[in-house]
């Protein structure tokens, strides 16, 4: 399989400039891009996917089949854009207990079923509908497919409440449905264009928009959202690199208590303490893969990355950053050194130093 990028990955949705492609443009992205006149045995298609959907499997009836996958990332969400043939994609059995995956299907192009919590629908251009990815779920792909899929923080909505508008097709064209799927389709055409800064806001409008669409309301499900936590995840993505950014100010951003603050995030599942760096250190994951020449974009150091994300040394920054991808940040950004595109020179780090 051809593990190049190619432009027909971001063909799909106009607006993507051809030239932001894998390892050129400035966020992270992960695809499986094929040359449809040369399409891989099923087996390897197969193999990749479970590969970067752990615990997901694929059976088709083509023996040939191509596509391509692509992810953004962006505070704490992910957005893919999938396009192949007809499969069916499934998980037989739900994750470790406590895993939850919310997540939003959004139909750009040909036919889907989803099945999921004892709930089956069609899904056809137009239509969405939201499903639990850690959870049994069946996926039958019945044509040729072009599908974006919204990955939200875990931590914006509780489980028990989100499972009840699992499962559910909805219309775009009924009440604020579309206003939601124009906001998906938004995220994607520009994310080649989105500075970090502006990620916290671009989820907190997803997800605001989310909690109006039709299934949400008939669930009542205004009633359990915690706005407050939403507000504040907005808030500490605008402003991660602030020496300043701690739970207190946060609360008083937000005008509640800083106790009032600990109780909404822990309802959640999180502490503020714990959120504010584990995002610190996404993002600078995201800075570290961060290198666009024909945006006029240059990589930051390892250095400026560290102390521009609030970490007290170099020290500090690569501890913690090995504790939580398992690699130093050097090593990090050398492996991402292997995702670039046709054309864009691969850049050496003994040559960067500290960068």
């Amino acid at each position: 399989m051809n593990t190049q990028t190619s432009e027909a990955a971001f063909s799909g949705i106009p607006g993507v400039p051809a030239d932001c492609a894998l390892g050129i443009n400035p966020q992270r992205f992960i695809e499986l891009g094929t040359d449809s006149s040369r399409p891989p045995a099923f087996d390897v298609w197969r193999s990749r996917i479970k590969q970067v959907l752990p615990g997901l499997d694929v059976s088709s009836e083509r023996r040939e089949l191509c596509g391509e996958l692509s992810a953004f990332d962006f505070a704490g969400a992910r957005l893919w854009h999938f396009r192949s043939g007809g499969q069916r994609v499934f998980r037989n059995r739900p994750c470790e207990k406590g895993r939850f995956a919310p997540m939003a299907i959004v139909v750009l192009r040909g036919r889907t079923h989803l099945s999921q919590f004892n709930r089956e629908c069609d899904l056809r251009e137009g239509t969405f509908a939201f499903l639990d990815s850690a959870q049994p779920l069946v996926l039958e792909y019945l044509e040729d497919f072009e599908h974006l899929y919204l990955h939200f923080p875990k931590s914006a909505y509780a489980p028990a409440a989100f499972h009840k508008v699992a499962g559910y097709a909805m219309k775009s064209d009924q009440g604020m449905n579309q206003s939601f799927v124009d906001c998906v389709r938004s995220v994607w055409v520009n994310s080649v264009r989105l500075n970090p800064l502006q990620h916290g806001t671009a989820l907190y409008a997803l997800v605001s928009l989310a909690n109006m669409t039709t299934a949400m309301q008939l669930a009542n499900y205004s009633h359990s959202v915690p706005v407050r936590v939403s507000r504040a995840i907005a808030f500490i993505e605008n402003n991660l690199g602030e020496p300043w950014l701690n739970p207190r100010s946060i609360a008083e951003s937000q005008q509640i208590s800083r106790r009032h603050l600990d109780e909404l995030f822990r309802e959640c599942g999180h502490r503020i303490e714990s959120w504010i760096w584990e995002r610190r250190l996404e993002r600078a994951a995201e800075e570290l893969a961060c290198y666009c020449p024909t945006r006029g974009l240059s990589r930051k150091t390892i250095l400026q990355i560290a102390f521009d994300l609030g970490f007290k040394s170099p020290s500090h920054f690569s501890r913690t950053f090995a504790g939580r991808f398992g690699v130093s940040p050097r090593e990090y950004r050398r492996r991402l050194g292997g995702y670039q595109s046709a054309g864009t020179p691969a850049e050496s780090e003994a040559a960067a130093g500290t960068s």
